[in-house]
């Protein structure tokens, strides 16, 4: 027992008058201050007999992708802009003004084109260039804005057209 009790006491600083173990000299050298005063710190910390200073040619930055919401965000907006679509192109004075769809489009057409258009779009910007949220935001406002004009017609078209 007085053995086990001289050890731990040898082993805190100050009692012991030997130079610290390596062990403790690096936890002191990488912040680990714990049980030790600030003399004994002190004297053990020194600054490293080594400095690194390479410099790259390479600049490189980190892009927070954009988050599953952003993406999500973007799949409904979508979603919504077929829903609209289709649900506005059941009136006779309505038709369809994307160019390269014709005037009444079945929701597989539409979804056709959507897929055509944007996914290889997405992926080629993605594979080349992390998209942001900042990225997909311009995106999304377009695409909500899409929609509130189809709702937008939609209820002009309640008023004024027949459903087909």
């Amino acid at each position: 027992m007085l053995n086990r009790l001289l050890i731990l006491l040898l082993m805190v600083p100050g009692l012991a008058f030997s130079e610290p173990s390596p062990s403790v000299e690096f936890a002191i050298n990488n912040g680990w201050y714990a049980p030790y005063s600030q003399d004994y710190i002190n004297s053990v910390k020194h600054e490293p007999s080594y400095k690194f200073s390479y410099q790259t040619k390479f600049n490189f930055t980190y892009r927070e992708p954009a988050s599953v919401y952003t993406w999500a965000t973007f799949a409904f907006l979508q979603a919504l802009d077929v829903y609209t679509t289709y649900k506005g192109i059941q009136y006779d004075c309505v038709v369809e003004m994307n160019p390269l769809l014709p005037s009444k489009p079945k929701v597989t057409e539409i979804i056709a084109l959507k897929t055509a258009i944007l996914y290889p779009s997405y992926k080629y910007i993605n594979d080349r260039r992390t998209l942001t949220k900042e990225d997909m935001f311009l995106p999304n406002v377009v695409t909500g804005l899409v929609v509130l004009n189809n709702l937008k017609t939609i209820q002009k078209a309640k008023k004024r057209c027949s459903k087909i």
